[in-house]
């Protein structure tokens, strides 16, 4: 998947039958949306290593496909405040015109 995704724009489903990484990331940012409105000290969230690779970008501010975290460890622990998700939010709405 990789190896093809380095070869297609988000804008191209991948072969079979799946989403294109617009799409998803449309529905990636109503996920953390949604977490941002919980209310609570702490969320526990299980995200797969995309979702979560975006994210990351996001919170650095730049193109959460193409920024310089590239892949995330599998069961890997990443601690966000409220305020780096909301960041990660803003930068990826940017990235899709919202």
């Amino acid at each position: 998947y990789r190896q093809w995704r380095r070869a297609h724009g988000p804008d191209v489903a991948p072969p079979g039958e799946g989403e294109d990484r617009l799409e998803a990331l449309y529905r990636y940012i109503a996920g953390f949306e949604r977490l941002l409105v919980v209310e609570a000290s702490t969320v526990l969230a299980v995200i797969h290593d995309v979702p979560m690779r975006y994210v990351s970008n996001g919170v650095l501010g730049v193109d959460p496909f193409t920024g310089p975290v590239a892949s995330v460890p599998n069961a890997g622990v990443r601690d966000l405040l409220a305020d780096d998700l909301r960041r990660a939010v803003a930068t990826m709405r940017d990235r899709l015109g919202m």
